[in-house]
């Protein structure tokens, strides 16, 4: 179960983890997210989903202001079903990071296994060393539990 402030959700998520990607050899800034979240809503929150991601720059150079984006695929066959608009992210020193999240998604997540897509610099704004690493996905399953 999920929880919110003290309150317990009607819904089970489940969470299949995928490693953050693996460090490119070079000097300059490097962007990957880590630390990908799906909160379900609860009686509090009914219709409020929260997503959310660390944005990394594990690189050796600053990395200039960025556009990180979600992606939902609902039921996981392989189309993206929802767009979010873009978040920014700020300068990151290497080493350093900034918590990216997206709140108030409408309720359109129906029972079955989903799975989320956030990105960092999704405009190529940052040259970076590693430009095929900047995004990372985790699977939530939603079952609704009925009383």
């Amino acid at each position: 179960m999920v929880s919110r402030e003290g309150k317990t959700s009607a819904d089970s998520i489940a969470f299949i983890p995928v490693p953050p990607p693996v460090d490119p050899v070079g000097h300059g800034p490097d962007l990957i997210v880590t630390d990908l979240l799906a909160e379900a809503p609860d009686e509090v929150h009914p219709s409020v989903w929260l997503f959310q991601g660390t944005v990394v720059n594990q690189g050796s150079a600053v990395a200039g202001p960025s556009q990180a984006r979600l992606r939902i695929d609902l039921n996981n066959d392989g189309t993206w079903d929802y767009h979010s608009t873009n978040n920014t992210t700020g300068s990151l020193q290497p080493d350093a990071s900034e918590v990216k999240q997206w709140v108030g998604i409408a309720s359109m997540i129906p029972d079955g296994i989903h799975f989320i897509e956030i990105c960092a610099d999704i405009q190529n704004s940052v040259a970076e060393i590693g430009e095929k690493n900047t995004g990372n996905i985790v699977f939530f399953q939603r079952l609704r539990i009925v009383d």
